[in-house]
């Protein structure tokens, strides 16, 4: 053998060392930094997951800057080419629409910027929900049009309020998805709402019966517009400084299109009572009730301290829901309407994945 293939072979060897040796410190880096996290596992799991479906939504996802483009969302989402009822689940993925989602506010029950953070929120979780808000008043109607919503006008209120029922059979009938919800305007997500729905969309309880989901608020705050768009920033601020609201609070309300709201009462939103009758209710029918507290953060933009309980302090009518289901039902047992009251619930099981247990 020449000498110079010897010495070829020498520098090669150790180069492959070097590479070894940077392999072995890399891995050493890494273990030293894991081991000193002093978060929840399930929680890191949850960033990192939220975190690689952000990244693709944001690679795949149309930009809407114009009301040309907007208009033309809305028109695609309306047209032929969403799923529709004859649609199986294995159809479903991350790019379709699984929730029609909306909400009502008025301007003097909210700030500007509050109203930006959940318009801009609930925007980045398209093309799987598809956001709508119920106004009568022009200029928050093409404040979130901009942001590729859609706008309908209020038209059954009671005390001045909107119709809880009547907002979903409105959605029911101008949208077509497999789940809708109301959520109180000042609520944020993340993916970990696609997520457990994608669950429960491929569960038998699905196919079974009528669903309603429920879940609990993390209330934080000084939420900006910075943290609003940021999932993963989102996430770590609510683990680190927000608090989980009480299981009486319910914010969202995600039905099935069989869920019965022909046959609900007329209560009106932003009014004790209408939350966990719905729970005692759904459950009085057989429909199927899922806490999803534990897989779905949702953030709570919480003003000040003592804001969290503010539609148990309205001045106008706070207890007309009350009143309504007094004089229909006569007793009713609200401690059966919290979500813990939910048959199932859903957590992270040893593979970081979305499962729904039976309580």
């Amino acid at each position: 053998m020449s000498k110079g293939l010897m010495a070829e072979i020498v520098k090669n060897d150790n180069k492959h060392k070097k590479i070894l040796v940077l392999c072995f410190l890399c891995l050493g880096v890494y273990v030293y930094l894991y081991a000193n996290v002093n978060v929840n596992l399930e929680k890191i799991g949850h960033i990192h997951r939220s975190a690689l479906r952000q990244l693709s939504h944001v690679l795949h996802r149309r930009e809407d800057g114009n009301n040309t483009v907007a208009a033309s969302r809305r028109s695609e989402f309306k047209g032929a080419d969403v799923p529709g009822p004859s649609s199986t689940l294995q159809e479903w993925d991350a790019s379709r629409r699984l929730l029609t989602v909306f909400t009502s506010w008025s301007k003097s029950g909210t700030t500007a910027l509050l109203r930006n953070n959940t318009a801009l929120n609930w925007r980045k979780l398209w093309p799987c929900l598809y956001p709508v808000l119920f106004t009568n008043d022009t200029e928050l109607a093409r404040n979130v049009q901009k942001h590729g919503w859609d706008s309908l006008p209020i038209l059954h209120t009671e005390v001045n309020m909107p119709v809880l029922k009547h907002m979903y059979l409105t959605a029911m009938k101008l949208y077509w998805s497999p789940l809708y919800a109301f959520v109180n305007g000042d609520i944020l997500f993340t993916q970990s709402l696609v997520e457990t729905l994608m669950k429960i969309l491929q569960s038998e309880l699905y196919n079974r019966s009528a669903v309603l989901v429920v879940g609990r608020r993390t209330n934080l705050i000084n939420v900006t517009r910075m943290l609003a768009t940021n999932e993963v920033d989102l996430t770590r601020e609510a683990i680190k400084r927000g608090e989980l609201f009480t299981p009486w609070g319910i914010d969202y309300f995600i039905t099935s299109r069989s869920f019965p709201w022909g046959d609900m009462p007329d209560m009106v939103i932003g009014r004790i009572a209408y939350d966990n009758f719905l729970v005692v209710e759904a459950k009085k029918r057989n429909v199927t009730t899922i806490d999803a507290t534990k897989t779905v953060l949702a953030v709570h933009q919480t003003m000040t301290k003592g804001s969290e309980y503010k539609s148990h302090s309205q001045p106008h009518n706070s207890d007309f829901n009350l009143k309504l289901l007094a004089k229909i039902y006569k007793k009713i047992n609200y401690a059966a309407g919290t979500t813990n009251g939910a048959r199932y619930f859903t957590k992270y099981d040893y593979k970081s994945e979305v499962s729904i247990v039976r309580r």
